[in-house]
């Protein structure tokens, strides 16, 4: 079980106020529209058409926008941020960020390599699947990502906490009237750094808090001069914090293969009837049978491997190691992006409380793209990290019932380049 006491102490959880009846009917007359309770759903959506049928370019490394889209972006969202810097990144535009999370983590959008260039596209399938939900289910489904699952890190295979808990911290520390956030109000300014930057656009955009902007200092990014929350913000945020610790099951927060959406649905639709169908994720990736080739490269050296769908990791792994020379006597792991791209680990069958694990876990499930990378680390200690660009699925070959070495360049290199044998039977001896 998760420990949330270092976020929420045994003083807050008392002063934890109960939601009580008016903040409960407020929830349920409250009318979701495009631009209310905030403007979520009308910048989410400008965001869907700026990325359009045929994707928008991306970075190669982490798949965020690139500088010259930013400025583009920042001016048509509903609440455009003056900015003093000059390489401004994608973090570097609160609001942008937060809206790309919420297309990644919701599978609406993901990086794709077309053509030796990286596109952020669309999932068609989801994408009309999206359009026959009513406002109130898109903004719900949003506000469970954002609750739960928008952390800074969860892109780079790393979750923490449920945001839900930082924005309750926050906004248990704004006054009722709200506040400035200055160097004079430390205590608040202080509070103000835990849920971040992102985190305070997605309070903004979801309407839970009001903000207003200052013109930028000299050098630096996003000013924020004032903050209040408002009441449909405290009343959301006490309704599903009391449901959460009351369903402790709900703080899992999963780390693998793929993320599970709905969680906060059956304790929502007490309070917004309308929301009835959910943006299923799990399973969009169907198995592609057929015969994977794999180019395999460590250092200057490289394999092209070809192995049936049907197989598990484990014969891809003895393939690789005997084509580079190298011993079979340490622990492996692969490393691959799920759906959404959170990187996953498919572990050394040992590494038993840490699954999936390589001897049940068939080629044709792979989240792998054809010209889509994972990395296969052997022996933790070394730190051989091997490159496996799946390269073509071929019809499938029922004479082909085992992995088979098609191609080899290069000399491998040495699996313990200081290991002397001679010396090591000295010592023995």
């Amino acid at each position: 079980m998760i420990d949330f006491n270092f976020l929420l102490s045994s003083e807050t959880l008392a002063k934890l106020p109960t939601p009580t009846p008016e903040a409960k009917q407020l929830l349920q007359q409250q009318i979701i529209t495009d631009k209310n309770p905030g403007t979520i759903l009308q910048d989410f959506q400008k965001m869907l058409d700026f990325i359009g049928e045929n994707g928008c370019e991306v970075s190669e490394v982490n798949a965020y926008f690139s500088m010259k889209k930013l400025r583009d972006i920042n001016a048509f969202l509903s609440y455009p941020i003056e900015i003093d810097l000059k390489r401004p990144q994608q973090k570097s535009y609160p609001y942008i960020h937060a809206l790309y999370l919420l297309l990644r983590i919701s599978g609406l959008a993901y990086p794709n390599s077309q053509n030796k260039k990286k596109l952020l596209v669309l999932d068609q399938e989801l994408f009309t699947s999206w359009h026959r939900l009513n406002p109130t289910e898109r903004y719900l489904i949003l506000l469970e990502i954002g609750m739960l699952w928008a952390d800074e890190n969860i892109l780079d295979g790393y979750t923490a906490y449920p945001n839900l808990f930082v924005w309750h911290r926050f906004l248990s520390e704004i006054p009722a009237k709200g506040a400035s956030l200055n160097k004079q109000n430390k205590r608040l300014f202080e509070f103000h750094a835990i849920p971040g930057f992102t985190n305070l656009a997605l309070l903004h955009l979801f309407g839970i808090v009001n903000l207003r902007q200052g013109k930028p200092e000299a050098g630096k990014g996003w000013r924020v001069t004032y903050v209040e929350k408002t009441a449909f913000g405290e009343a959301i945020v006490q309704v599903l914090l009391h449901s959460m610790m009351a369903n402790p099951n709900l703080l899992i927060l999963e780390n693998a293969q793929s993320i599970t959406h709905g969680k906060l649905q059956p304790m929502l639709q007490e309070y917004f009837s309308e929301y009835q169908q959910q943006l299923v994720l799990d399973g969009k990736l169907e198995k592609t049978e057929g015969i994977y080739i794999f180019k395999v490269s460590l250092d200057k050296a490289w394999r092209r491997i070809a192995i049936p769908s049907h197989l598990t990791l484990e014969p891809l792994v003895d393939s690789i190691l005997n084509s580079f020379d190298f011993g079979q006597d340490h622990l492996y792991r692969f490393i691959c992006c799920n759906r959404i791209g959170m990187p996953f680990n498919i572990n050394h069958p040992y590494m038993e409380d840490e699954p999936p694990f390589t001897n049940r876990f068939r080629v044709e499930e792979l989240p792998l793209k054809i010209g889509e990378i994972m990395i296969f680390n052997f022996d933790f200690g070394d730190d051989w990290e091997f490159a496996l660009l799946l390269e073509a699925i071929n019809p499938p070959d029922k004479t082909l019932k085992k992995p088979k070495l098609l191609e080899s360049h290069g000399t491998a290199p040495e699996q313990y380049p200081d290991y002397d044998e001679e010396e090591y039977y000295d010592e023995e001896e």
